[in-house]
C-alpha cells in the first residue's frame, strides 16, 4: 500500500500591519521632507515673518501715511503731560494699516490696537492721578512698553516693510523730551526696550 504523501502545513497568511506600518513611516518622512524644502523655500525667497517680500503695488498712499506716523512719533512727548499723543500714534497707524498692501496690514493693525489699547490706559490713569501726575509715569511707561515687548512681530515686520518700500527708518530714535524719565540708550522715551524702540514712537 502506498504511503500517503506528506502534507505542507499552509503557511500562515501574513499580517499586514507591518506593511501599513512601513507605509505610514514612509508617509510622515515624505511630509517631513516636504515641511523641509518647503521652510528652505521661504528662506530663500525672503518670506520670513518678521522681513516679508514687497507686494507688487503701487506703495505711495502707504508710504505717505507712513510718514505722518514716523513724524508723529517723533514728537516724543511725555505721556503723562498729554495723554492725547499715544492716541494720535494709535490713529495715524490706523491711516497706515488702512493704506498697507496685503503682507503687512495685520502687522499694521495689530499694531493699531496695541498702541489704542496704550492710549487707553494713560488716558485712564490721566483721569485717576491728574494729568503730569508723578504716580502715573511708571504705570503709563509699562503700558507703552507693551506694545513693543507683546507685540514685537507685529511692530518689526512693518518696520522692516517700511524701511524696504518708502525707505523710512520706524526704528531711529525720536529727540528726548526732558520730562520724561531717563530712558535706554537707542530707545524711544516712553517707548519698549532697545530691539522693539519701534513700537510706540
Amino acid at each position: 500500500m502506498p504511503r500517503p504523501t506528506p502534507q505542507r502545513a499552509a503557511s500562515p497568511v501574513p499580517d499586514d500591519e507591518p506593511a501599513s506600518g512601513v507605509r505610514a513611516w514612509v508617509w510622515i518622512a515624505a511630509v517631513a521632507v516636504a515641511v523641509v524644502v518647503a521652510l528652505g523655500l521661504s528662506v530663500l525667497a525672503g518670506t520670513d515673518a518678521r522681513d516679508p517680500d514687497l507686494a507688487p503695488v503701487d506703495h505711495t498712499a502707504f508710504c505717505g501715511k507712513v510718514q505722518r506716523f514716523s513724524e508723529l512719533s517723533a514728537e516724543a512727548s511725555d505721556p503723562t503731560q498729554d495723554p492725547g499723543h499715544v492716541r494720535r500714534l494709535a490713529g495715524a497707524m490706523g491711516e497706515v494699516a488702512r493704506a498697507a498692501p496685503e503682507p503687512v496690514q495685520a502687522a499694521a493693525n495689530d499694531w493699531a490696537t496695541a498702541l489704542g489699547e496704550a492710549a487707553g490706559t494713560v488716558e485712564r490713569l490721566a483721569t485717576k492721578y491728574g494729568t503730569g501726575s508723578l504716580d502715573a509715569v511708571e504705570p503709563a511707561m509699562q503700558a507703552i512698553d507693551n506694545v513693543g515687548l507683546a507685540h514685537d512681530a507685529s511692530v518689526t515686520r512693518l518696520a522692516n516693510y517700511a524701511k524696504k518700500a518708502c525707505g523710512i527708518d520706524l526704528g531711529a530714535p525720536a529727540p528726548p523730551v526732558s520730562s520724561a524719565p531717563a530712558t535706554e540708550p537707542g530707545s524711544v522715551p516712553g517707548s519698549a526696550p532697545t530691539g522693539s524702540a519701534v513700537a510706540a514712537r
